[in-house]
């Protein structure tokens, strides 16, 4: 993950969304672990997630008013956070005037700010996802063994919405990977502040190639230049220190767009 985590260029007091599918949540604490040496690092959610198991974590707060008390001297390392527990075991939401509180006590806020329901795909309704106003890197993640899976509401959140996006494909290609990632009501809807799109799911050599064929569609319809960088990777593998399936694209530099 340090590769990684060099790679996005983290700077002092960022606010990081995350959004998309196919690995929000393990993305959100494999970087929030790293990044938690010689910083205090947020990760929470304004959607739901699944409570983190232990070893995720240092301190673990479902009550955000507790957390607002705190002493700034008493928050170190890696905090969980979010609405009291569901019915489903999730922490809940954590509202925008809540995580503004919060800026000053940390240095990186990591915020999963959308949800697929653990599925491959989704579609956008009116509100998703949840990006705070003040965030300052929107990542996007899009698995690329998605590729050739058939399109219905078994693999595809919100699929009576996918239609704008799947354009009568019965699955998935690289078009409808692309128009996924670039519609204005696709990946980063909503989105805040640099966009930095992930290709997950690169295991192997194929998907790695798959994902660089992606990458390339993206940047050619990419016309506005939305997106400062690109990923593909495999976060399991990463997470082992394992760089064979992962490519880090540059296309501009966030200083360069002012």
């Amino acid at each position: 993950m340090e590769q990684f985590s060099t790679d996005l260029g983290i700077g002092p007091h960022e606010v990081i969304a995350i959004t998309g599918t196919g690995g929000k949540t393990t993305l959100m604490f494999s970087l929030a672990r790293k990044l938690k040496e010689g910083r205090k690092v947020l990760a929470t959610t304004t959607t739901k997630i699944y409570l983190p198991e232990e070893g995720d974590y240092d301190r673990l707060y479902t009550d955000m008013g507790k957390l607002m008390r705190e002493e700034s001297t008493a928050i170190e390392g890696l905090v969980a956070a979010g609405g009291p527990l569901n019915s489903e075991g999730k922490l809940t939401s954590v509202s925008e005037d809540t995580l503004a509180g919060l800026l000053p006590f940390f240095d990186v806020i990591l915020i999963e700010a959308d949800g697929s329901r653990m599925k491959k795909l989704k579609a956008w309704r009116d509100g998703e996802p949840v990006v705070p106003r003040f965030t300052s890197k929107t990542i996007g993640i899009i698995p690329i063994s998605s590729l050739g899976m058939v399109i219905d509401e078994e693999h595809v959140h919100n699929i009576g919405l996918f239609g704008e996006f799947s354009l009568g494909e019965k699955s998935v290609t690289m078009e409808v990977l692309k128009r996924l990632v670039l519609s204005q009501d696709g990946l980063f809807r909503n989105s805040s502040g640099e966009r930095i799109l992930v290709i997950s799911q690169a295991d192997d050599e194929s998907l790695h190639e798959a994902g660089l064929k992606l990458s390339a569609l993206v940047e050619a319809g990419d016309t506005g230049h939305m997106i400062s960088k690109h990923f593909i990777l495999s976060l399991e593998a990463i997470g082992h220190g394992d760089y064979s399936h992962y490519t880090c694209r540059r296309l501009w530099q966030a200083d360069e767009r002012g």
